[in-house]
Formats: C-alpha cells, structure tokens, sequence
C-alpha cells in the first residue's frame, strides 16, 4: 500500500509504504509523487516504512534511481522504520545532498520535531 500527503504548509511531503516492495509499486505510485514533487517543491521527507514487510530482489534499482533523481530536492529526510530497515537509510544517506536520519517507530514524535524544526 501507498500513501501520500503533506504536512507543515506542505513544507513536509509524507510517503508511507506497507506490505512488500515491488517495482509494480514504483511504476503505480512513483508517477503520482513526482507529480507532487514538482508542483509543491516540499524541502522535506518522511518516509513511513514501518509496514513494510520486504523489498521484492529487482527494486534495489528502482530505489537507487530515484534516490539518485531526488537527491538535492530535500534539506532533511526522515525515515521511520524498523530496525531491518536501517541499511536502507544508510544508503539513502549516502546518495542524498541532505541529512537523511532514521527512527525507530517509537521515535516518531522526534522525528517530527527534527523535520519541523529550523
């Protein structure tokens, strides 16, 4: 499943993704955040990745593109996420022109305050 929104004066542009990731959710949704990306220009990221349960082997380039794609369209990223999903952070923190910083799901409210703050 995949959500979107905006939060803070859609300063904050939220994306939250649960069951297993697959490159059919890349060309469904991608096109939609995109769309958004461009028309709202948000300087920052959550990524709700708590309820995702696995990447399917064939979107690690689906990933690395659009990180690659969207790499200095943020200030700040924020990922929430299960301790699996720590590595994935860390790549994004390797590609990404911003601070890229993850949480654990019962971080949330600082991850919060992180994105709202100066």
């Amino acid at each position: 499943m995949f959500e979107m929104h905006f939060e803070d004066g859609d300063r904050i542009l939220c994306l939250k993704y649960t069951g297993t990731i697959t490159p059919a959710v890349f060309e469904t949704h991608m096109p939609e955040a995109e769309e958004a990306l461009a028309r709202v220009k948000p300087g920052r990221l959550l990524l709700d990745w708590r309820g995702i349960e696995g990447w399917a082997p064939e979107v690690e380039s689906h990933v690395l593109h659009a990180r690659i794609q969207h790499r200095s369209d943020f200030e700040r990223v924020a990922i929430i996420g299960t301790p699996q999903m720590q590595n994935e952070a860390r790549k994004a923190d390797e590609i990404m022109e911003c601070e890229v910083r993850f949480y654990e799901p019962d971080e949330e409210p600082e991850a919060w305050a992180w994105l709202k703050g100066d």
